[in-house]
């Protein structure tokens, strides 16, 4: 074939004709294309704008003390939820530093809890300070000894004792 003979084939009517559904189907591809690139440049924006919201958060956070604590005690729940000694372990100390912090934040003075013990007592914001003693000695228990059995009765009266402070602070 000759160069002649492949151009007249190619500006044929016949061959137009025939191409015509091709070139409709390719005209909507495009157009589709055309959209979804614009709709990209304008996602593209937004996306952009959350990069920078995270960006900026990172350089100044905000820390909300009480969803913190309400997703630590979400924690200590799934914890307590699972029965099992580790858990139930995890779940005392995490109460212990989560109640430690709440009293720090409401002015209580000491290091730890054991020594924050004879203001809370004096204060009496617990309805029973066997429980806040209980923790206490829980806590240090398995601190000190990871072998610790500990009475999965005696942690969930814990746990309620915290959860009805917690509810009475409007934490949870």
């Amino acid at each position: 074939m000759t160069f002649d003979e492949i151009n007249n084939f190619l500006t044929s009517q016949e061959l137009n004709s025939n191409l015509l559904p091709f070139k409709i189907v390719f005209i909507l591809i495009s157009i589709c294309f055309i959209f979804l690139i614009g709709y990209y440049f304008i996602k593209q924006v937004y996306l952009l704008m959350e990069k920078r919201r995270v960006f900026n958060d990172f350089l100044k956070p905000t820390f909300d003390p009480k969803t913190y604590n309400l997703s630590r005690w979400r924690q200590i729940v799934a914890a307590l939820q699972k029965e099992d000694e580790i858990n139930y372990k995890l779940a005392i100390i995490n109460l212990e530093g989560m109640l430690y912090d709440i009293l720090r934040r409401l002015s209580y003075e000491g290091k730890d809890l054991a020594e924050m013990l004879p203001e809370i007592r004096d204060k009496k914001i617990f309805d029973s300070g066997e429980i806040i003693d209980a923790l206490i000695y829980l806590s240090n228990k398995v601190k000190s000894d990871p072998a610790y059995k500990v009475d999965r009765e005696i942690v969930k009266q814990i746990a309620k004792t915290v959860s009805d402070f917690l509810i009475k602070l409007k934490i949870i």
